[in-house]
């Protein structure tokens, strides 16, 4: 089995904001023995690895989509950035950096919503590390588009929503891990 990677670590992140309650403990606890990891990731690492998960559900729907305590965080940059359900721009752009892949979107998800565009960051990464010369050249620009662009953005207002103290613990790791892959992801593309 191949160590995990930054792709690796992004497409868990995409997943466990996209499906509530979706957490692979075993996927993250080899995340947190792969040798790169040691970059700052690790104390938000070991604070998603923990014994009872019956209560994610909850915290997920209470976060974000039902704002049990307060505001609901939108895990959507269309609903964060303006107030909308969808924002065509932005969904025509974002389905140009998936083109550049080669990925189809997946209809019953929207393309800005945070856990999608980790996934497409995975994806694209990956691509990069495949290629070179050209092809190589035009999936970096696309993904540090895709980075700049959308997910840091979206990101920041993620992570600083789940800062409070009142947030489920497991919550608010996964938002401190989300800010630091993103800062590798960036350091990578750089």
């Amino acid at each position: 089995m191949n160590e995990p990677s930054l792709p690796d670590l992004l497409e868990a992140l995409g997943e466990l904001f996209l499906v509530p309650g979706a957490f692979d403990r075993p996927r993250f606890e080899a995340l947190g023995r792969a040798s790169w990891v040691g970059l700052g990731i690790t104390p938000a690492l070991q604070g998603l690895i923990i014994e009872d998960t019956t209560d994610l559900n909850v915290a997920y729907t209470g976060l974000f989509l039902q704002g049990a305590r307060g505001p609901t965080l939108h895990l959507q940059a269309s609903a964060q950035f303006a107030g909308a359900l969808a924002d065509p721009e932005r969904a025509a752009d974002l389905a140009s950096i998936a083109a550049v892949v080669r990925i189809q979107p997946d209809p019953g998800v929207q393309a800005d919503h945070l856990g999608a565009m980790l996934v497409l960051l995975a994806h694209l990464l990956r691509a990069v590390a495949e290629v070179e010369g050209k092809r190589a050249a035009c999936l970096e620009g696309a993904a540090a588009d895709l980075l700049q662009k959308h997910l840091q953005p979206l990101a920041e207002r993620v992570a600083s929503g789940l800062e409070p103290a009142d947030v489920h613990p497991f919550y608010r790791s996964a938002g401190r891990l989300l800010a630091k892959s993103l800062q590798l992801a960036a350091r990578v593309l750089t």
